[in-house]
């Protein structure tokens, strides 16, 4: 379904990000661009901001870049992995690095050519999900693995512990100790190289087959099929 880019706010200052329920309509100010503002597409997929304070924008027919006046979309002529891309996800490191996410593949932009990601020792093997780690680490899952990338590589993780999980992970976040929280249909699983340890509810049950999880700054939810919703704080949900 197509969507238009939007940005949403309060016509009064606030200090909190949140828009105020008893706020009447006339308060609330919705500023909109589309195709014939320079979007490459109306089906706009995700956003993520840049250390340089541009906007990146991913469509189902490519990527540009918004300054807050225009957008810049970068050629498919100069960039042909970018032709006829549909974006689903973007990541961007401190450095300015942008990992770009699409339904066949990851892809690099290091502001002067786009290449793919690619999985060390496995040729032709697409990386699936590019994911930011709590220390700015970029984190890759292919079919197959978890593993860290290294510029435009991915290093397969060769942990004993993953292994047993079976190849249809994916891959929450990192902790600061190093841990990996991954799901598949199994469940949750905290993950060193040496051990993966269930996430399980209150009363010690596995935390089975979730349905969704979502990850705000600081905090994680969990919805399953049957069993509720669930908050984590690191230990039991």
């Amino acid at each position: 379904q197509a969507s238009t880019l939007a940005l949403l706010t309060l016509a009064s200052a606030s200090s909190s990000l949140a828009i105020d329920p008893f706020a009447t309509p006339r308060d609330i100010v919705v500023q909109s661009w589309t195709k014939r503002d320079g979007l490459p597409s109306n089906a706009v997929q995700c956003i993520e901001a840049s250390p340089d304070g541009y906007i990146w924008i991913g469509t189902e027919k490519g990527l540009t870049r918004f300054d807050g006046v225009r957008f810049v979309t970068l050629d498919p002529q100069r960039f042909p992995l970018l032709e006829n891309a549909a974006i689903n996800d973007l990541s961007v490191t401190k450095s300015g690095l942008l990992y770009i996410q699409t339904f066949t593949g990851s892809l690099l932009y290091d502001g002067v050519q786009v290449v793919t990601i690619t999985v060390r020792g496995r040729p032709g093997v697409p990386v699936r999900r590019v994911k930011r780690g709590s220390n700015k680490e970029m984190w890759g899952v292919f079919d197959g693995g978890i593993g860290k990338i290294e510029a435009h590589e991915l290093v397969p993780l060769e942990w004993p512990s993953l292994q047993g999980l079976g190849s249809d992970l994916e891959l929450i976040g990192s902790g600061d100790d190093n841990r990996l929280l991954v799901v598949n249909a199994r469940g949750l699983f905290l993950v060193d190289e040496r051990s993966a340890t269930a996430v399980t509810w209150e009363d010690g049950k596995q935390v089975v087959e979730p349905v969704f999880i979502y990850a705000p700054g600081g905090g994680l939810w969990i919805g399953t099929d049957g069993e509720g919703l669930g908050t984590w704080d690191g230990r039991v949900v």
